[in-house]
């Protein structure tokens, strides 16, 4: 679905719509609540891009429609892919189809990678995982989309995925969330903001100062 005219005109498929974008003003909402309880536990060039990210909510969402776009899961984590064990089962099956859209194609490579790999396991690694999904992409069909063009989409991506810390952070702050549940999104909260570092995702900051 490579730039693919098929995925226009869906009611069921929207364009760019995910449930961590949030405007300036939604994200600001949480964020010193969010500073509260992780300002000492992240790095801090994460921090800083976390209250960039807020302000520049917006640009990323316009920088995000100006790239190649496909079906984007929007909520793909290791808990919604299995992975076949036997020699007629498929490679990879993804579940839980609930928040599909049309939009940047780095998104759930980022979201998958930010939130569900853990960190010691993708340290140094990152740079071949997008390789491999460019030589995927290639083997696919997809013959003008460069390295440098995967690496710096993977980056954007990153930047509108970091926005999911808070949202997770402010949904522990209900009584009613259980303590399994908060410790899920604690550490989903930690390697999300290692990412942006890792990767030094302010690269792909729309006019980034």
């Amino acid at each position: 679905f490579w730039n693919s005219s098929q995925l226009e005109g869906h009611d069921w498929l929207p364009n760019h719509q995910l449930w961590f974008q949030g405007t300036t003003e939604i994200l600001g909402s949480f964020h010193s609540r969010f500073l509260e309880d992780y300002e000492l536990r992240v790095d801090q060039e994460a921090l800083h891009t976390i209250a960039l990210v807020i302000e520049q909510s917006q640009a990323i969402d316009l920088a995000m429609a100006t790239r190649p776009s496909t079906l984007v899961h929007g909520d793909l984590r290791v808990e919604n892919v299995l992975f076949g064990r036997a020699p007629l089962q498929p490679d990879v099956v993804l579940l839980d189809w609930g928040t599909p859209t049309r939009s940047l194609a780095a998104l759930d490579l980022a979201y998958l990678i930010g939130g569900s790999v853990p960190m010691p396991a993708r340290r140094g690694r990152i740079r071949k995982l997008v390789e491999g999904w460019h030589r995927a992409l290639q083997r696919h069909g997809v013959m003008d989309y460069s390295l440098s063009e995967a690496w710096s989409d993977v980056q954007l991506a990153s930047l509108r995925c970091l926005s999911t810390v808070l949202f997770q952070h402010n949904w522990q702050l209900d009584h009613k969330v259980s303590p399994r549940v908060i410790l899920l999104q604690d550490e989903w909260i930690e390697r999300s903001c290692s990412l942006v570092v890792e990767i030094n995702a302010l690269e792909a900051l729309p006019s980034a100062p």
